[in-house]
């Protein structure tokens, strides 16, 4: 079974709420009773040091959704020290998708949080710089732990704290993690968006940057999303998401043949595969020409049923999977030329120039689709019996070359 497979909800255990005070010194100690370890990294860091875990329903009543923790140091000395503070989050780093734990850093709050969520200045958190060990499942930081005027006792463990100006601490999730971010797309100026006021769908594009070619005749190139793409998918329709992405779209074109059912051919024995009907291609080329090709079969040449002047050629000998490597070339009455099912482009080597003697053929595009489809030979006119079945193409994607 693959470790990585989703058999259920992952169990989540937020820390306990509890306060130990406790010696500390340059070396890592745990707080007794709480997921928390401390260490005084410099000379002029506290010796003793009070930690306290909040209940995690306070946390979220406050607006904090993860662990809300106090430092403060309590060796009578009356300024801030540096402390680091070590937080072991194994017990919830999965309480949320989009590898949670792995997002986790810690942000620090005015105290007055506690008592008056809803001030913007008591809200507002300080990012600080946390490192997150993800195998460790640890999160750690260096802060300023505030005194405070009582004594100091040993280490203890109690559920109430009377300390005031602590340094509050929370671990809470960001936008990125080890598996990347989650943060919104800023809208650069590169990109062309607009939102319909009539439905609300929102479409956005990207254009992509193409090599640079004499005459400026490069080809324009852009991914796009809409929200109307998406919108009525449910489990009972296909909702998988294209090769780009969900909402996207990227779709240059393509030319496909349509085959006939081989039950419709006579075919007993084949019933349910494909056969071969006729000569018969359609072309759909993005913001060009699309429509039924038919062929002449006096000339054996190829038109657009909408005739635009196009040249259409249908050619062989690509390897591109086909039983006789068969693509298809389109010229626009600009001279543009589009090629369909070519999949090694003009100017393809199987070997690395820099690199001479050596097998590094270039990427092709694996633009032709094939499907097993069966050839009648008619011994008779009652009587027909399929020959060897052939590859046939199906389905080209266009590529542009000028």
């Amino acid at each position: 079974m693959n470790s990585a497979m989703v058999t259920g909800p992952a169990k989540v255990t937020w820390p306990r709420p509890g306060r130990a005070e406790m010696a500390v010194s340059a070396k890592l100690v745990r707080a007794k009773g709480l997921p928390v370890k401390a260490a005084a990294p410099a000379a002029s860091g506290p010796d003793e040091l009070a930690v306290e875990v909040l209940d995690h329903k306070k946390a979220l009543s406050v607006g904090v959704d993860g662990v809300l923790l106090k430092v403060d140091r309590t060796d009578g000395v009356q300024k801030t020290g540096k402390v680091q503070v070590e937080l072991d989050y194994s017990g919830f780093a999965d309480a949320y998708g989009g590898s949670y734990g792995s997002r986790l850093r810690f942000v620090q709050y005015p105290e007055c949080l506690l008592t008056t969520p809803q001030k913007k200045e008591c809200s507002t958190p300080r990012e600080l710089t946390s490192s997150n060990s993800v195998p460790d499942k640890t999160l750690t930081a260096t802060v300023d732990a505030a005194p405070r005027t009582e004594g100091v006792a040993p280490q203890t463990l109690s559920t109430q704290s009377t300390s005031e100006g602590a340094t509050l601490l929370a671990a809470t999730a960001g936008s990125s993690g080890d598996q990347g971010s989650y943060g919104a797309t800023s809208l650069k100026p590169s990109s062309e968006w607009s939102v319909s006021n009539s439905s609300g769908a929102f479409n956005w594009s990207y254009p992509m940057r193409t090599p640079p070619v004499p005459g400026g005749l490069s080809p324009s190139v852009s991914l796009g999303y809409s929200s109307q793409s998406i919108d009525g998918q449910t489990a009972a329709t296909n909702a998988q998401g294209s090769w780009v992405g969900q909402g996207f779209g990227y779709e240059p074109g393509f030319i496909e043949r349509r085959y006939k059912g081989c039950a419709q051919d006579g075919q007993d024995q084949a019933n349910g595969d494909q056969c071969w009907a006729f000569d018969n291609a359609t072309v759909t080329l993005a913001g060009g020409t699309t429509g039924e090709i038919i062929k002449d079969d006096a000339t054996g040449k190829w038109r657009v049923a909408s005739d635009d002047n196009s040249k259409i050629e249908k050619l062989t000998g690509a390897t591109n999977g086909d039983n006789d490597g068969e693509y298809w070339r389109l010229t626009t009455t600009n001279g543009t030329e589009y090629y369909f099912g070519l999949d090694r482009l003009p100017g393809w080597r199987s070997d690395n120039p820099a690199t001479t003697g050596t097998v590094d053929p270039d990427p092709g595009t694996d633009s032709t689709w094939t499907v097993p489809s069966t050839v009648t030979t008619v011994v008779s006119p009652a009587t027909r019996r399929p020959s060897t079945p052939r590859t046939a193409p199906r389905r080209g994607g266009g590529i542009c070359r000028t």
